[in-house]
């Protein structure tokens, strides 16, 4: 037992203090008088409770003289000493970052550490101490934890298996302080264990007591394609590269380039796969844009550190304006002289998106407005990232009775004018009028209906004027969250008439929209038909002046057309949302090993570098395609990185042997203390 703050003793004096109280406290004399019957009385009572009275008394100055005692215990901080300081326990970080795949004579930077970090763990066990090692990645863990001697095959045989499988080597950034903070479990416990960091970064500020173990060597240099992209400029893309190199010399890079499937119309069909070199000068550190244009910009549109090449000197005149089209690019890198680099996971970069797959729309209506049309032709151009919108128009007259009102054609006269259109589109639009049956191959959009076909499942019942002022539209429980009235406000859009739909039972359409508790737009989203019917004409609505219209014609085309990913370039340890259209999606990651997912969205976690395939046919046996490119950080392609700070796990720690405190122990005791001394007390006052 040891006392941390001896001069607590001190407040021993109150003990002292307490007994003088008590000396110096005038005594209670006893007299006894002549009395009545009752003073006798009471002093007999009073005998019989003397010898109880000086017990509570004695109890009393007890426990303040122990509460005393207490408080100057806490003051003095008295503790337990714990011999458990280890000099000879370690901790060993090894970087796992990407960067450490840097290789040079057939051994990468990972191998190197872990073979530092046997020999470290060997000797510190001949030395009797202990062992931890901790895998620093994007969420670093301990791989073992506190090993003694007797660990030492194990742990001999844990290391050695990290050697030749490099599995446990990420692709992604680490998280080095994250690490370091994992320490503390063991430094918690002994604070004389070291703690080392085998890493290839440098930090401008290393904690003291932190032995940073840098793994690179001077032959490592590195060639890294760390970005490429196409800008689209007048229906021709521009093609943009940033590359860079990394180590003490100046290089002359060859980047190749190899555009696949050059000005294909879709994007199934072949044409011509068009190869050409870009020549890169590289300052070490110094990451270098190119970017191969149809034109020379002009000195204003010029971007700043930014080197301008022509397709026409890249490639001659025949592709002098570049490519309207691809199917993906493909680059490379290949050093003069054939002076490979130490690191391959950035030598290429593959470009997607120049081919979207193709979605059919046709619109048919017996009144055609421009409304429609201008709403389509919106769609193509906002969703041209996303689809190729093939729209096609099919119009005809409209046939009037003596009213004035637009009845239906015959069956004969509706036949011939959809004969050749009810198959090979994934979205139908039928304004008014409606052939008799369906298509089965893809989604259907009816507008103001003049009939109800029977597989359509609803009845058309009759047609409503709302006189005098239009009445607004509601939304429908059914519409409360869904997807396609996301930011519209329903009550802006107004109308006059509408034309009065009722589903049949078990139909399962929901309503979305009502107006004056009519349905006004339902939809229907089953496995094999999806429906969609606005019972209202444009004609007798305010739909064309009012924003929120179009924008739910966009969610309703998103809603039904999800993309399968909404973009075609990742980096390592990204989330890629997967949309679904049909029962299953399947991903082809970069070896080759393919995985299905039946959730209608799901999340995949991209931890490899490479390309992707994603694949799914649709409900109406449509496939859709779409692939996907991974890349390393770009900050693993810098293999000599400096970062800021690195974390100090002693923090405010004191080095030697550690204590047990038993302040929690006193004060426990205190309390009981203080507890026992009211019951006194209040046994005295009663």
């Amino acid at each position: 037992m040891i006392f941390l703050t001896p001069l607590g003793f001190l407040g021993l004096l109150g003990v002292v203090a307490l007994i003088i109280i008590y000396l110096i406290k005038p005594n209670y004399q006893q007299k006894f008088v002549s009395s009545t019957y009752v003073w006798k009385i009471s002093l007999r009572y009073r005998r019989k409770r003397l010898p109880v009275s000086r017990l509570r008394n004695l109890l009393l100055i007890i426990c303040q003289i122990l509460i005393l005692l207490s408080l100057a215990a806490l003051l003095t901080g008295p503790a337990l000493k714990i011999v458990n300081a280890n000099e000879n326990e370690v901790v060993a970080i090894i970087d796992s970052s990407a960067s450490m795949r840097v290789k040079v004579d057939g051994k990468t930077r990972y191998q190197r550490a872990v073979e530092n970090v046997i020999t470290l763990g060997n000797a510190a066990f001949d030395k009797g101490g202990m062992v931890s090692v901790i895998i620093a990645d994007a969420e670093p863990s301990y791989l073992i934890e506190e090993f003694s001697q007797t660990d030492r095959a194990s742990f001999n045989d844990v290391l050695n298996k990290l050697i030749e499988n490099d599995t446990d080597c990420s692709y992604s950034e680490s998280d080095i302080n994250k690490a370091v903070d994992l320490t503390e479990n063991v430094l918690d416990r002994n604070p004389e264990a070291a703690v080392y960091v085998y890493t290839d970064a440098t930090y401008l500020n290393t904690p003291e007591r932190v032995n940073l173990v840098n793994v690179t060597t001077e032959e490592e240099w590195n060639a890294a394609i760390l970005d490429a992209y196409t800008e689209l400029d007048e229906n021709f893309y521009d093609i943009v590269l940033e590359v860079a190199c990394y180590g003490s010399l100046n290089r002359t890079l060859d980047v190749n380039v190899i555009v696949r499937n050059a000005n294909a119309e879709y994007k199934d069909q072949v044409t011509v796969d068009v190869p050409f070199v870009v020549t890169v000068n590289c300052t070490p550190g110094q990451p270098k844009k190119i970017k191969i244009v149809r034109q020379e910009p002009t000195v204003e549109d010029m971007e700043e550190g930014v080197e301008y090449l022509l397709y026409k000197d890249v490639l001659g005149s025949v592709y002098e304006n570049g490519f309207f089209s691809y199917q993906n690019i493909e680059f490379s890198i290949d050093t003069t002289g054939g002076d490979k680099d130490s690191f391959d996971l950035d030598n290429y970069f593959y470009v997607y998106g120049g081919l979207k797959d193709k979605i059919r729309v046709l619109y048919s209506s017996s009144r055609p407005n421009t409304f429609y049309y201008n709403v389509i032709l919106t769609l193509r151009n906002n969703l041209a990232d996303k689809w190729d919108i093939e729209f096609k128009e099919l119009k005809f007259k409209a046939i009037y009775n003596g009213n004035g009102e637009e009845i239906e054609p015959d069956a004969d006269a509706k036949n011939k004018l959809f004969n050749g259109f009810l198959e090979g589109y994934d979205f139908y639009i039928f304004e008014n009028v409606i052939p008799d049956e369906l298509p089965i191959d893809g989604v259907v959009f009816v507008l103001n209906p003049l009939s109800a076909p029977e597989d359509i499942e609803l009845k058309r019942e009759a047609l409503i004027n709302y006189k005098g002022d239009p009445l607004p539209l509601s939304v429908a429980d059914d519409g409360v969250g869904h997807p396609i009235l996301t930011n519209v406000v329903a009550e802006n859009i107004t109308v006059n008439r509408i034309v009065k739909v009722t589903p049949e039972s078990n139909s399962g359409y929901k309503t979305l929209l009502m107006c004056d508790d009519n349905p006004v737009l339902l939809v229907k989203d089953d496995k094999y038909v999806k429906i969609a019917v606005l019972a209202f004409s444009v004609h007798w609505s305010n739909q064309v002046i009012d924003p929120g219209f179009p924008l739910m014609i966009y969610h309703m085309f998103d809603y039904f057309f999800p993309q399968m990913v909404d973009k075609n370039l990742f980096t390592v340890e990204d989330v890629i949302r997967l949309n679904s259209v049909s029962e299953k999606i399947s991903v082809t990651d970069t070896t080759g090993k393919t995985t299905e997912y039946s959730e209608k969205a799901v999340n995949l976690t991209a931890g490899l570098p490479g390309g992707y395939v994603v694949e799914q046919t649709s409900y109406f046996g449509r496939t859709f395609s779409e692939r996907i490119f991974v890349r390393i950080s770009a900050k693993e392609s810098d293999i000599f990185c400096r970062e800021d700070i690195l974390n100090d796990p002693y923090g405010q720690r004191e080095s030697g042997d550690s204590f047990m405190l038993y302040a929690v122990y006193i004060a426990a005791a205190l309390v009981t203390l203080l507890f026992a001394e009211w019951l006194l007390h209040l046994r005295d006052n009663a």
